[in-house]
């Protein structure tokens, strides 16, 4: 064999040891990945989350807001009548 030959045989042999390493390594590129990739989900499914619990307190704030508003107009209602049967000459009735 010429020390050319050598040479590139010697160049071109891979252990088996360097193929464990190297599949190591591939699986923890892969393992690193994959966590990764669920760490991000996990962080868009929280946002999801606070997103859909804003939603719920806004929700619940304009809700009670219409409750607050017709409790409010009942009221303006009931003093409304209050007055109404007074001038018609009725005793005023007690809530």
């Amino acid at each position: 064999m010429t020390v050319k030959a050598k040479a590139l045989e010697k160049a071109t042999y891979i252990s088996n040891d360097d193929i464990v390493r190297h599949l190591e390594g591939i699986k923890k590129l892969e393992a690193n990945t994959d966590l990764i990739g669920l760490t991000r989900h996990r962080e868009i499914v929280e946002m999801q989350l606070k997103e859909e619990k804003e939603k719920e307190k806004d929700e619940d704030t304009r809700n009670q807001k219409k409750i607050d508003a017709l409790k409010a107009s009942l009221e303006n209602l009931e003093a409304e009548r209050e007055k109404l049967l007074t001038l018609a000459g009725y005793p005023a009735t007690e809530a």
